[in-house]
């Protein structure tokens, strides 16, 4: 099994690293099958959250501006959290969280961003499950016999909890080598 990893997702403004913005930050850090760290870090914005957003992540502005902090801070907390860990597991982590980590880091860190080794992709894995389809985290908990509800799906903290779940299951069918 993988001794230290880090299973995280991101809630985003949109769908571009570039010119949206990270509103959401949630890791767990993993000693095995154990979880020994969270972090959920909510990150204020400078402008309105699109409606669209709103309705898909149930984060709205005003949450942000009560329990958000700013992006330097985040930045400081998710630095704090990442180090010394350099694999990180994710639902669709290599075409969607990473880039928005690497971007967010670059933009808000001097320089400094969070160092991979290895990206294990519960998405990618899930592909050979589904007939080469990238499958929704939805559509994969189903496949794997996992309790999903669609109603706490797009917080980053559900996601991080049933992206594990996944991980487990796909170890345990020897699917992924850990």
């Amino acid at each position: 099994m993988l001794r230290q990893f880090i299973v995280c997702d991101v809630e985003t403004t949109g769908f571009s690293p570039v010119k949206n913005e990270i509103i959401q930050f949630c890791g767990v850090r993993y000693n095995g099958p154990n979880p020994e760290e969270e972090l959920c870090v909510y990150i204020k914005q400078l402008e309105p959250l699109p409606d669209k957003i709103v309705e898909i992540t149930g984060i709205t502005d005003e949450y942000l501006n009560a329990n958000g902090v700013d992006p330097l801070e985040a930045y400081r907390q998710i630095m704090e959290f990442c180090a010394g860990c350099y694999i990180f597991v994710g639902h669709n982590i290599t075409h969607f969280d990473w880039p928005f980590l690497t971007v967010f880091c670059r933009k808000h860190g001097n320089g400094g961003e969070v160092q991979a080794l290895q990206l294990i992709d519960t998405m990618l894995i899930g592909k050979s499950l589904c007939g080469g389809r990238w499958p929704k985290l939805s559509i994969l908990c189903n496949l794997l016999r996992i309790d999903f509800d669609e109603q706490k799906a797009h917080n980053a903290t559900y996601d991080v909890i049933k992206t594990a779940e996944c991980l487990f299951e796909l170890v345990r069918k020897q699917m992924v080598w850990a």
